[in-house]
Order: C-alpha cells, then structure tokens, then sequence
C-alpha cells in the first residue's frame, strides 16, 4: 500500500484528510480563555452572591472579583458568579472549599 502525499492511500478519497485539516484549524481558532489580573482592582467595590444559589461562598466570589478583567468587572452579577465559579471549578471541589471555609473561620 502506497500513500500519497495528502496522507490518502494512492489517490484515494480524501475525505479524512479533510477532516484533518479541519480539526487542526478548529484547534488552532479557538478563543482565549480570559485570565484573572495578577492584581486585585482595591477601588472596585464587589457584588454581593449571597442571595444567588452558587457553588461558591458569597464571600470567595467577592474576593476574587476584585481580580476579574476590566471587561468582566461590567458584566451583570450573574455573568460575574457563573464566570468565578467555573474557575474556580476547576481548581477546587466544592467539597474542599467547605474544608478550606470551615477551617478559617
């Protein structure tokens, strides 16, 4: 069996090629994921979430929008709690930040 340049076998379909190609396009077009500022915005006066049913403590979320991008800081509060939460999401389980919660106070 011979393959062509294309990765087809001798002039065969070159469907999965395609499908190659389009798969490395979609990889190499995704959107960035926006990032935390290194450095908390002190002049920023956060939302309260205590009233919003959030995986995160009403507390953890103000303390970290103060780290949000400008563009987020904007956003509407339920924007803001869905945004914190899923980074947070993924660094920690609810679970331990109940550990970490009942632990400091």
């Amino acid at each position: 069996m011979m393959v062509d340049g294309d990765e087809t076998v001798e002039g065969g379909d070159s469907q999965s090629s395609d499908l190659l190609q389009m798969n490395t396009e979609a990889a190499t077009t995704e959107m960035a994921i926006p990032r935390l500022n290194l450095f908390p915005n002190n002049n920023h006066i956060s939302d309260s979430y205590d009233d919003m049913e959030l995986e995160f403590s009403s507390s953890i979320l103000r303390s970290l929008e103060k780290y949000l991008p400008v563009d987020m800081l904007t956003a509407n509060r339920e924007d803001k709690g869905k945004f914190m939460s899923d980074i947070l999401g993924k660094y920690i389980s609810r679970e331990e930040c109940s550990q970490v919660m009942t632990l400091s106070f």
